[in-house]
């Protein structure tokens, strides 16, 4: 069974420095870069309209960010509807905004958060060093029904802690705590002293993914040497160490019900997609496209031999559908493939050009390297569940976001009965 995605609306030069965060919430799509800014794009526009006449834009910091995510979220008690975004700079900061939805605007959190419970030798209260070197964040909403009682902002650091934060929304203020497991040696080990922060060390690998779900209360770590860790949500006790190369992870991705765990990791220069079963820690396998290659496995010959991959270069992230029947993954390639989930089936293929782009004024053709955009690699994608976007059928038919090397966004609908 294939899949068609329709074009809907794109913007040109959407950042002026490469698009190295995409992230979809129910209100925005949001975009953030080297550029230093963050970017929430309405995602209920009419036909006609333009993304960038409906987009709020905030510089966060001059050297640029890498990783950011978002908490939306309606208090049961008072009905009010929050909005978090935090973001990591490449100095290894964290900033931490509220958008106000009634007001359009951003309020900086991150020198007027409070705390409360831990406390340090002194007895002063611990709080978030905003300037640590962090890598990747996450927010995990709260969620009575499977145990979670308060949202946790979750953290990895450059020297591979993973650090866990509960807060709760108080009349218009944060309130944080955390709890710390720290680990004397960390080495895949399950060796823990259980104080007043989540902290695991993991000296022999970068951790360069990082994802949550709190379905399965699971949280996912990917290294640089191709560890992918699977750790429970509340105690960040290690579940499994699942090794299935010595490639750097890209992405990670939990499936919403949190069952399946899609790996976006490299094969030499080659982008690999595998499929991780989360309750038993067992790989099912690779989402592959034939491709001949010489040196995609490390292999010293030059005979070539038929290798099954994902895409022919590195795929940088990856998504699962609201139903997780399908997945998604972008490659440096330019092309974006839809799968189906369990059968591994490749299902549709996009392909990137610079030429898509509406506006010929904001077409980029040529990097600062003077590299060929004709057909720009994929840095980010995400499926667009229904009624997320506005415009014809955009209630009853899924969509694609995208974001790639020529700093475009490009917004797609799968296509259907409307």
């Amino acid at each position: 069974m294939s899949k068609l995605f329709i074009p809907t609306v794109n913007v040109g030069l959407a950042h002026e420095a490469d698009i190295y965060c995409l992230e979809l919430s129910q209100p925005f799509t949001i975009t953030a870069g080297g550029d230093g800014v963050l970017k929430l794009w309405k995602n209920k526009i009419l036909e006609g309209q333009l993304p960038k006449e409906h987009v709020y834009t905030l510089n966060v910091n001059q050297v640029g960010i890498h990783h950011a995510h978002y908490l939306h979220y309606i208090e049961p008690v008072d009905q009010k509807e929050i909005f978090l975004v935090a973001c990591v700079g490449f100095n290894g900061s964290l900033h931490l905004y509220e958008f106000d939805l009634t007001e359009k605007k951003f309020h900086n959190l991150s020198e007027s958060v409070k705390f409360s419970g831990a406390k340090d030798e002194a007895g002063s209260q611990l709080g978030i060093d905003f300037n640590e070197s962090f890598w990747s964040v996450k927010f995990v909403p709260k969620d009575l029904i499977n145990g979670i009682e308060t949202h946790k902002l979750v953290l990895a650091t450059v020297e591979g802690s993973l650090i866990s934060y509960n807060f709760e929304y108080l009349s218009g203020e944060q309130s944080f705590s955390k709890d710390e497991v720290t680990h004397s040696e960390f080495s895949f080990k399950n060796k823990q002293k259980i104080n007043t922060l989540t902290k695991i060390n993991k000296s022999d690998g970068f951790p360069l993914a990082l994802d949550c779900n709190n379905v399965r209360k699971i949280i996912t770590m990917g290294y640089s040497n191709g560890e992918v860790l699977i750790l429970e949500l509340q105690t960040l006790r290690t579940l499994f160490n699942i090794s299935l190369s010595p490639y750097p992870v890209r992405n990670l991705k939990v499936s919403h019900d949190g069952k399946l765990l899609s790996i976006a990791h490299d094969m030499g220069s080659y982008g690999r997609m595998s499929l991780v079963d989360t309750d038993y820690g067992e790989h099912l396998g690779d989402y592959t496209v034939a491709t001949h290659s010489a040196t995609a496995a490390g292999s010293a010959t030059t005979n070539e031999s038929l290798i099954g991959f994902a895409h022919n270069k590195w795929v940088l992230q990856n998504d699962f559908n609201e139903s997780d029947e399908f997945c998604i993954s972008g490659g440096l390639d330019g092309k974006l493939r839809v799968w189906n989930t369990i059968k591994r089936e490749r299902v549709s293929t996009l392909n990137m050009s610079n030429l898509d782009i509406e506006d010929e004024t904001k077409i980029l053709t040529h990097d600062e390297h003077n590299n060929n955009l004709d057909n720009p690699g994929i840095l980010g994608c995400k499926y667009i569940p229904k009624n997320y976007r506005g415009g014809m059928g955009s209630d009853s038919n899924e969509g694609l976001v995208v974001v790639c090397l020529d700093r475009s966004v490009r917004w797609y609908r799968e296509a259907g009965g409307i």
